[in-house]
């Protein structure tokens, strides 16, 4: 979560000099304090842009969407209800991840936005 919560999108007067989309999206180092015994401690930050603005959990977002999406393509393929049957498993399993996270998030941030909602954005 550290990761994601640190992806930041470069400025537009990058992109406009013609970076590859690649280059669109850096990944920050998270900051880490080193404690005496030299191991690491990661500081956890309240993630803010793209999707993060709608849902606390927008990778488990756009991971439903794609099996979502094999569905519509696999209409005509005989293999359907089996399909069917596995995004159903994976929706409520990412649906109960993302309210599990999102709870965490309420209970760590005092300030977590109120209106951000945990994987359906404006409705759960």
């Amino acid at each position: 979560h550290v990761i994601l919560a640190s992806l930041r999108h470069q400025k537009s007067k990058e992109l406009e000099e013609g970076s590859s989309a690649a280059k669109a999206i850096t990944i920050q180092k998270s900051s880490t304090s080193s404690s005496p015994k030299g191991k690491s401690i990661a500081s956890y930050k309240i993630p803010y842009g793209g999707w993060f603005q709608y849902v606390s959990c927008p990778h488990y977002t756009t991971e439903i969407l794609i099996y979502i999406s094999l569905i519509i393509m696999a209409q005509n393929i005989k293999c359907t209800s089996p399909l069917i049957a596995l995004v159903l498993f994976i929706l409520l399993e990412l649906g109960h991840s993302a309210l599990s996270q999102h709870d965490w998030y309420h209970t760590q941030f005092r300030d977590y936005p109120l209106d951000r909602k945990a994987i359906i954005p404006f409705i759960l």
